[in-house]
């Protein structure tokens, strides 16, 4: 990401894998960190890591705050974005254009609940 992906208040990225691009509106609490960044380096990537270094960092403070080995990996990000989306009340399609999906189906799999929120919603069903 480079201080050209950020335009009038919006991150605006191409995607990958035949999805759309996206335009992502910058957070109030990132707004003046991200836009003095931009000013810092106008030039070049704003965040000058390499895949592998972005996956070491996802693993260490992955393990630091006690989430399992099995989701640490950059893209389980993406995931808890979306799910923690569709729990907070956005739909499936608002979630599609958020994430550029072109297929619904992908973006499905934020609405699926997990094991425990299924059980949970299993006892409250059966209980009379």
């Amino acid at each position: 990401m480079t201080a050209a992906n950020v335009i009038g208040g919006y991150i605006v990225l191409p995607r990958l894998k035949g999805s759309r691009p996206v335009e992502h509106p910058i957070l109030p609490d990132e707004t003046q960190a991200l836009l003095r960044l931009c000013t810092e380096v106008p030039e070049g990537r704003l965040f000058p890591m390499c895949r592998k270094t972005v996956w070491m960092k996802i693993k260490r403070y992955g393990v630091e705050a006690g989430i399992a080995p099995n989701r640490l990996y950059p893209h389980c990000l993406k995931h808890t974005a979306g799910r923690l989306g569709y729990r907070g009340g956005m739909t499936v399609q608002e979630i599609q254009e958020y994430f550029g999906h072109v297929n619904a189906n992908n973006s499905m799999i934020y609405s699926r609940a997990t094991e425990e929120e299924a059980a949970t919603a299993f006892a409250r069903a059966i209980q009379c």
